[in-house]
Order: C-alpha cells, then structure tokens, then sequence
C-alpha cells in the first residue's frame, strides 16, 4: 500500500496554509496571532495526517 492521490493533495493544502499562515506573520500587525494560530493548526494537521497515513500502510502489512 502507499499513499493515494488524495492523501497528498491533503499534505499539499495544509502546506499552502502554513505558508499562508508564514506570510500574515511576516505582515504582522492584527493578524500575527491569527497567522501563528493557523500555522500551528496546519503543522499539527499535517503531522496527525501523516500518523494516519503510517498507520494505515502498517496495518495493511499484518
């Protein structure tokens, strides 16, 4: 088993929110909170997806 089409264009996006997020930071001003929220969302989505992912591939294995 591997990783399908979908699972990557899910990484891909929550990658693209993180540089969104990167980018309201670098601005700053009223949006550096939001931009540090959505940042940290992106990164613990994409991390929690990619378990998903592990786990998924490991119990197919067994």
């Amino acid at each position: 088993m591997s990783v399908t089409m979908r699972e990557w264009l899910v990484l891909i996006g929550a990658g693209v929110v993180a540089l969104v997020a990167l980018w309201l930071i670098s601005v700053a001003g009223e949006v550096y909170g939001l931009g540090i929220a959505l940042f940290a969302a992106a990164v613990v989505f994409s991390l929690h997806w990619i378990r998903c992912i592990f786990d998924r591939i490991d119990a197919a294995g067994h």
